[in-house]
């Protein structure tokens, strides 16, 4: 793509939101979640997980190890670094999962780490029009098609059980690409398509704002952090070959 067509292409997604000029509005975001096939020892389910390069790991959820009756292989020590350059230190037992896209046309082994909670849940992309364009241009997102009730959830079907890292993500893209007239970028994967950037739809002040690179934090941490550093005044499958990466 020339330096011309991504100008075109960054200013119409500014002249899209144009309508949503008031800088009080916060642009509703969509993130690249999709919806896998994950097999453990004895059982087998479908997840929702998210694709976040700004991770140097990835990451399965203690509920869906608990209920795939997934055996570590070990434990890892890690520090998490985060804003302000706050740090914290963490165990997580390890674990050797196994992934497939919903049709069984793809399928790999990934090394991840064990999170209680991944991030807040992520809702589905719901506007009419945006969906309607997304089929239009032939992108089949799993996180549509599938019906989420089939997806492994603890009380919120847009809950997310799974994150990979830029451990793995460089190797699951496809390289197709597509800009859509929305502003909405569409990315294939070897899972399936995901799609990213600005709906157009403000947001409420309410809404929680994702940090996808501290959602291996939980929100109390980060608090007991922060009022530690000012107390102490420191300012810083079939016939396929599986694939292992």
């Amino acid at each position: 793509m020339g330096k011309g067509k991504a100008r075109e292409d960054f200013s119409k997604t500014e002249n899209n939101d144009s309508a949503l000029s008031n800088a009080s509005i916060r642009k509703r975001v969509m993130l690249q979640t999709i919806i896998v096939k994950i097999s453990g020892a004895k059982q087998k389910h479908m997840i929702r997980l998210i694709i976040d390069s700004g991770s140097s790991g990835s990451y399965i959820s203690e509920f869906a190890a608990r209920k795939l009756q997934l055996n570590d292989i070990g434990h890892e020590t890690v520090v998490h670094g985060l804003f302000e350059g706050l740090q914290k230190k963490e165990k997580h037992k390890k674990y050797v999962i196994n992934l497939s896209n919903v049709d069984n046309s793809f399928d790999c082994a990934l090394n991840v780490m064990e999170q209680k909670t991944i991030c807040a849940p992520i809702p589905k992309l719901e506007n009419m029009k945006l969906i309607e364009e997304i089929k239009n241009y032939g992108i089949d997102l799993s996180d549509l098609t599938v019906n989420e009730n089939f997806c492994l959830y603890e009380s919120n079907v847009n809950e997310i059980h799974g994150l990979i890292g830029a451990d793995y993500a460089g190797k699951l893209f496809t390289g197709e690409i597509k800009n859509l007239p929305s502003g909405l970028v569409a990315m294939n994967t070897y899972f399936g398509w995901t799609i990213m950037g600005r709906t157009g739809e403000g947001c409420s002040a309410s809404e929680v704002l994702l940090l996808l690179h501290v959602s291996d934090l939980r929100i109390c941490d980060l608090c007991h952090l922060i009022r530690w550093e000012l107390k102490n005044r420191v300012f810083p499958s079939r016939n396929r070959k599986l694939r292992k990466w």
